[in-house]
């Protein structure tokens, strides 16, 4: 009988109720606003709003082939692995080669490997980075020198449980092995430098601390205005996905710091207010990289503010602030700078020449760096060819030598050196070229494989090699006595039908190289100094793991 209470005679006095109710102004109590449309105070940085992230650095592993060992490799491999590997040469090798993959796995001349690595941060696709491989059975495959690695799908090791586990392929590895020969660094561990090729585009995103449409929506406009359009999107109302500029591909992290310190307000009072600040911290903080990463990220209004700093009796504020205008765009700054680069016992020398590198017009940088590179300090020496590199400047030659490592030679004064990487790639760079071998040379390498010969008349060095896996000697065939002639014959390949162009050479691996130029410096055959830049870390992660982890 209740239901009645609700008739339609019943409902009159309800509704006229709500009629007067209204008339005295009384209206429903407000919402309570959702979290993505609270009000955010927009007063601030980016960096106060939101975080950065990416993919940290990313362990990657990965199980291949490496040939070409010489009688050292071994067939052993586990029964699944096998499996996978005869696969997978299926589908890669031409069939018209008529290679059984049972057989080619069965030879004393290959060794299936294990290889580890990491991928960079922001690492981008194509980009390079080393790894570190050994054998699957360490006692029966005696050597890996000489070898090299055909292409192995590389995977993410901490869900690789599998050897023919289904899983994201983030890079791949190939290239000619490499064993430090010159000191006990690492010394029987193999390589493969700049061997690991990124396949996935790196991700960036800034992550808001809380979600609002309203401060996603304002970030995302101050980045494309502050850079270029499309350099921010908005995928929510929480992440704001990032696209790094091409003006700032060798400086991602300067990019993102910038980022993190762009100012949202856009109103004159509160922008120049927030400007002053940051300048007043140029002066008087200790933290000077902070103020000018804030004022670059301001962009160029500040300039005229930084200009008076250029005279600062403080030489940390002469750099922030000269570095700053540089990368403005603002060349005033430049002989600020280029003091800075002719100091090489100030703090501020490489970091100049690498702000001049990456900003300065060629034209301009190019001398600049020419003369850093003359400099005695190899750590100058070797920044200024980075930047030289990084410029494509004229005054670098190069030469791939049997697709496996590359000769640049620098051609500027200074004591002449060679410089050997074992790191990022194989590289040999010779500052100060041509470099010439002395008149009268006769060098026998170590382990006496190697033999250069030379009377002062001759105007060419017979160049000789006892192959281990040939009985006699090779050779001799001959090479001008400039460094760079000397260092391709003994590296090219003795098959050069793919490019008839090519000189036919020895096929001495890039590690037994590095050894032989060190010697002929020792030996004063070459008149030029010989120094090895560090070696590659890859793979260090494994020491720290147990051997049921790896």
């Amino acid at each position: 009988m209740k239901r009645k209470l609700f008739s339609a005679q019943n409902r009159l006095p309800i509704f006229t109720a709500a009629i007067i109710l209204a008339g005295f102004g009384c209206t429903p109590a407000p919402k309570p606003a959702s979290p993505l449309q609270a009000p955010v105070d927009l007063n601030t940085t980016i960096g106060t709003l939101a975080e950065i992230y990416h993919f940290n650095a990313l362990q990657v592993r990965g199980f291949g082939v490496a040939a070409g060992l010489n009688g050292t490799g071994s067939s052993e491999c586990p029964p699944a692995l096998r499996a996978e590997l005869e696969r997978y040469i299926r589908q890669q090798l031409p069939k018209a080669r008529g290679i059984s993959p049972r057989q080619f796995l069965d030879s004393p001349n290959t060794a299936v490997v294990e290889i580890n690595g990491t991928i960079p941060p922001f690492a981008e696709r194509k980009e390079t980075f080393d790894l570190l491989v050994f054998p699957i059975d360490r006692a029966k495959t005696t050597s890996l020198d000489g070898g090299y690695v055909y292409t192995t799908p590389l995977k993410e090791r901490s869900t690789l449980v599998r050897y023919d586990q289904y899983a994201k392929i983030f890079a791949t590895a190939q290239g000619q092995l490499f064993r430090n020969t010159l000191d006990d660094e690492n010394a029987s561990q193999w390589y493969l430098l700049g061997g690991g090729i990124v396949e996935n585009e790196a991700s960036v995103s800034l992550i808001l601390k809380k979600p609002s449409f309203e401060a996603a929506n304002a970030i995302r406009n101050r980045i494309n205005e502050r850079f270029a359009p499309q350099t921010a999107a908005a995928i929510s109302p929480a992440e704001i996905s990032l696209k790094i500029p091409t003006r700032f591909q060798h400086q991602k992290e300067r990019f993102l710091q910038m980022v993190l310190r762009l100012y949202l307000p856009n109103d004159e009072l509160s922008v120049n207010r927030h400007i002053e600040q940051l300048v007043d911290n140029l002066t008087h903080q200790d933290n000077k990289l902070e103020a000018e990463l804030g004022l670059e990220a301001a962009g160029k209004s500040v300039v005229d503010k930084l200009i008076p700093f250029l005279t600062s009796e403080d030489p940390a504020v002469r750099f922030h602030a000269a570095r700053c205008m540089i990368h403005l765009g603002n060349e005033e700054a430049l002989p600020t700078l280029e003091k800075f680069c002719r100091d090489t016992n100030s703090p501020y020398c490489i970091p100049a020449l690498e702000a001049i590198g990456l900003t300065v017009r060629p034209r301009k940088s190019e001398p600049i760096l020419l003369r850093a590179a003359e400099n005695a300090s190899i750590p100058v020496r070797l920044t200024a060819y980075k930047q030289l590199e990084l410029i494509q400047s004229p005054a670098i030659s190069r030469d791939l030598i049997a697709d496996s490592f590359i000769i640049d030679r620098v051609f500027c004064g200074g004591r002449p050196l060679i410089y050997v990487f074992r790191a990022d790639s194989p590289k040999i760079v010779l500052f100060g070229s041509p470099i010439h071998c002395k008149p009268d040379f006769f060098f026998q390498s170590d382990d006496s494989s190697i033999l250069l010969n030379a009377k002062p008349e001759d105007k060419m060095i017979a160049v000789s090699r006892r192959h281990p896996a040939r009985p006699r000697l090779i050779g001799p065939i001959y090479s001008g006595r400039e460094l760079s002639l000397l260092i391709r014959t003994l590296g090219e390949s003795a098959d050069t039908s793919s490019n008839p162009r090519r000189q036919p050479g020895l096929a001495v691996p890039y590690q037994d190289i590095i050894l032989l130029l060190k010697r002929l410096s020792e030996n004063q055959l070459v008149n030029a100094d010989f120094q090895a830049g560090p070696m590659t870390q890859a793979g260090s992660f494994l020491q720290n793991l147990t051997q049921s982890d790896r």
